[in-house]
């Protein structure tokens, strides 16, 4: 049986996904070589080469001191909240082999693995080593208010792991308790390329976002329609701003997002959430992938987000 995260009103709630693996198992197109969709990298626009994002800083993966059968064997030493995030950070990223039965995502893997770019996913054992799922599951890590509070996202499929992170003295033990269950796994080395080969997915199949659009949004809530304008790039990255405005010279909206079959994932600066308040969009391009429709599946900024909020959406692109 696996355990998914799934939202219910005012709460987060995990459901068995017997009888609900549609929620989870069909294949998720991820960058990188995975299945599903291709990854399309189009010859980027003016309108979009004007601009860049400086991405995060890259976090080094800390090597195990100890085998990861050893250090499962311990793991009933004592496991501590890391006393901040940038802590929490440095001590998550790299392979994590599991130590129990219980699991953050599927329960028929070998680890999961977080890159130095903070994106996850899960590792299935092959050929005596530890591999990349395909196709991939996993996606971004929000990090919320407590320092040890660590979301880990399942992205283009809105649900989300929410639990607080513990590592024992060493750092080889991480102890993630998430409603109830205490998962726990061991550090095993990193992977030479650190995870940075996951990377967010930019195409459904047949269009991308790449270049610059026009969006329209309803009311929603007490938040009056709105009106922006939107630029995508090929890495996974948008700038906002006003509606008509050249993005080039000024936006007030930055931000991160995955684009796949049926489905849009944003998270940023500028729209009246926090910027780690992600949200998940049903989409549906026009025939030319000239304009798009775009409908909330789920926003963990309830209520807050002034553009591309609740209700439906549309996104013209401009020549």
């Amino acid at each position: 049986m696996e355990r998914v995260w799934m939202r219910a009103p005012g709460r987060w709630i995990w459901i068995a996904a017997v009888g609900l693996a549609a929620c989870v198992a069909e294949p998720l197109p991820f960058a990188g070589g995975s299945a599903g969709a291709p990854d399309l990298k189009p010859p980027a626009p003016p309108d979009v080469r004007c601009w860049k994002l400086p991405p995060p800083p890259v976090v080094a993966p800390r090597q195990p001191s100890a085998p990861t059968s050893a250090a499962c064997a311990s793991q009933d030493d004592q496991a501590l909240p890391a006393p901040d995030t940038a802590s929490v950070v440095a001590l998550l990223v790299g392979r994590w082999v599991r130590c129990g039965a219980a699991a953050i995502g599927p329960e028929n893997q070998a680890g999961i693995e977080v890159g130095g770019n903070l994106r996850w996913r899960v590792l299935d054992a092959g050929g005596g080593a530890l591999v990349p799922r395909t196709p991939r599951f996993g996606g971004a890590l929000r990090f919320f208010g407590d320092p040890a509070q660590v979301n880990l996202e399942i992205e283009l499929d809105g649900s989300i792991f929410i639990g607080t992170a513990r590592f024992t003295a060493g750092g080889d033990v991480l102890r993630y308790a998430s409603s109830g269950f205490d998962i726990v796994y061991a550090r095993a080395a990193p992977a030479a390329n650190n995870g940075l080969d996951n990377v967010p997915a930019i195409s459904d199949g047949r269009c991308t976002l790449v270049g610059t659009w026009d969006a329209q949004s309803p009311q929603s809530g007490s938040n009056p329609p709105s009106a922006a304008s939107f630029s995508w790039n090929a890495d996974g990255q948008f700038i906002g701003g006003d509606p008509g405005a050249d993005l080039c010279q000024s936006h007030f909206m930055e931000g991160t997002y995955a684009l796949g079959p049926g489905r849009l994932t944003i998270a940023g600066s500028g729209m009246g959430c926090p910027e780690a308040f992600s949200a998940t969009y049903q989409i549906v391009f026009d025939a030319d992938c000239k304009q798009l429709t775009v409908t909330t599946r789920s926003d963990n900024c309830t209520g807050g987000r002034r553009f591309l909020s609740a209700g439906t959406s549309t996104l013209v692109k401009r020549p």
